[in-house]
């Protein structure tokens, strides 16, 4: 992954499949794979600095009695996120090394609001790139943060502005294609606790 100045942007949907030990809560609806998809940015930044964000929407709520949790909600489930990466080496005709930071939070509408939940998440990243092929593969950590406000169901035990912090490893590989001089297209397979494929196509003026 080569740092240029310029802008990216584009559209990756991702799949994820749910733990065994999550399948059948209320938030999962009995589903194993979970889908979401994200619009994402980069801007390059002098000295081999790139920062990006990405974001997602999703309407939740139902005028429909019938549905498992019908609701008169017209918000929904956001995430939002960005981060800074940095190219670490990046030497023409060698591997490339980037490091990454990002930061993502999770809002819900007020009916539905427990708490909040944020990510921060660091990764090491390694590519090499061929004429029209990159490929990569990368390993990092997850901190994720769940605090409970007084909304939440833990009221009922005494829980009311607990903090649970939970820290996973994960791994990634994944190839990007570049059809056209402006035009390109990514896979990846995430390996995780909650693990995923993700598929996205974006253009760039680099």
């Amino acid at each position: 992954m080569l740092f240029r100045s310029g802008v990216d942007f584009g559209l990756t949907g991702v799949v994820a499949s749910v733990p065994d030990n999550l399948e059948g809560l209320p938030t999962f609806v009995d589903e194993n794979l979970l889908g979401l998809a994200f619009l994402q940015g980069s801007f390059g930044l002098p000295g081999n600095f790139e920062l990006f964000g990405r974001f997602f929407y999703l309407p939740v709520g139902s005028d429909d009695i019938t549905q498992l949790r019908p609701s008169d909600s017209r918000g929904g489930v956001t995430i939002i996120g960005g981060g800074l990466k940095y190219g670490l080496f990046q030497m023409p005709g060698l591997p490339k090394v980037m490091v990454m930071g990002v930061f993502h939070s999770l809002s819900v509408p007020d009916e539905f609001d427990f708490g909040s939940v944020n990510t921060l998440s660091f990764k090491a990243v390694a590519s090499h790139s061929f004429p029209l092929l990159s490929l990569f593969a990368g390993a990092g950590v997850d901190i994720t943060t769940l605090k409970l406000n007084g909304n939440s169901p833990g009221d009922l035990f005494g829980l009311e502005g607990a903090r649970f912090t939970e820290s996973l490893p994960n791994l990634t590989i994944g190839a990007k294609f570049k059809p056209l001089p402006l035009v390109h297209a990514t896979a990846a397979y995430n390996i995780s606790s909650f693990s995923s494929i993700a598929l996205g196509v974006g253009i760039s003026f680099r």
